[in-house]
């Protein structure tokens, strides 16, 4: 052994794989490193997570949702509120993937809820409306039909989103046809009062519910892309099997694959490989 050079032992070895571990652990934690797929190895390190990573895990996983929306803004704060409480656990208490709420699917259902929490909320602040003309009245009982029907959209949309992501995007069809008839009735409210001042007034009122509810309709509309950026393969979603497998083989690419033009193929001939017809003894 060459003079000045000490050997390598164990615990040496040992201590540098443990500090690449710690590096490359940071390296993606700042990086917002994310499998939404929750594998085993995943929900250990998720356990033991400290408070601050497991904010900032939501924090991000946030701003991954909101980024496809008009209002990106009131999508965080409602997304925020809707996540209020679930970040910090109480000490040695050990946090779950699930309690945080940080799946893109859960917190699609999130955003959707908002918007009905938001439109039952614009019911009752409409109560203190005063109204001057009976077209006004009448108006604003047809808007408290139109807030019904909406929440009730609203309800069966965030109720839908259950079981798999795969389940999810199959829904995407129903659920944008659920939130575009949820702005129908919300603008249709708006139309039914005659132009002036409470006219203005619900409109105002209306434009968080406006926000959340076209929020939530773009979210759908991008889910696949939204799906992606999270790293969840678009062809692990697929109900059908892919085009490769779907190919229909034509007579002379179906011959290559027959027992004789196999047993006659240039690269076992080639490799003098001997071909016995049967079963060997």
């Amino acid at each position: 052994m060459a003079e000045g050079r000490r050997p390598i032992t164990i615990a040496t070895l040992t201590s540098l794989v443990l500090a690449a571990v710690v590096v490359a652990e940071a390296i993606a934690a700042d990086h917002g490193g994310y499998n939404p797929t929750f594998s085993a190895k995943t929900n250990d390190k998720w356990v033991h997570a400290s408070p601050l990573k497991q904010i900032s895990y939501l924090e991000k996983a946030i701003k991954v949702v909101c980024s496809s929306t008009d209002y990106p803004e009131t999508c965080k704060r409602a997304l925020e509120m809707a996540t209020k409480g679930q970040k910090a656990h109480p000490k040695g208490q050990k946090a779950h993937p699930k309690d945080h709420k940080a799946h893109p699917k859960d917190l699609v259902k999130m955003a959707i809820k908002a918007a009905g929490d938001e439109v039952s909320a614009v019911m009752k602040r409409t109560e203190m409306f005063k109204f001057k003309s009976d077209e006004e009245k009448g108006a604003l009982e047809d808007c408290k039909k139109l807030f019904y029907d909406a929440t009730e959209e609203l309800n069966i949309s965030a109720s839908s989103i259950v079981g798999d992501v795969k389940e999810l995007t199959s829904k995407s069809s129903d659920l944008n046809n659920w939130l575009s008839a949820v702005r129908s009735y919300l603008e249709t409210c708006v139309d039914g009062f005659p132009h002036g001042k409470i006219k203005a007034d619900m409109k105002k009122a209306l434009k968080t519910a406006n926000e959340l509810t076209s929020n939530s309709l773009a979210i759908i509309s991008n889910l696949s892309s939204l799906l992606s950026t999270f790293g969840i393969r678009r062809h692990l979603l697929a109900e059908k099997p892919s085009r490769a497998l779907d190919k229909d083989f034509n007579r002379t690419e179906a011959e290559k694959f027959t027992v004789g033009t196999f047993l006659e193929a240039d690269w076992i001939k080639a490799a003098n490989v001997p071909v016995h017809i049967g079963l060997s003894g």
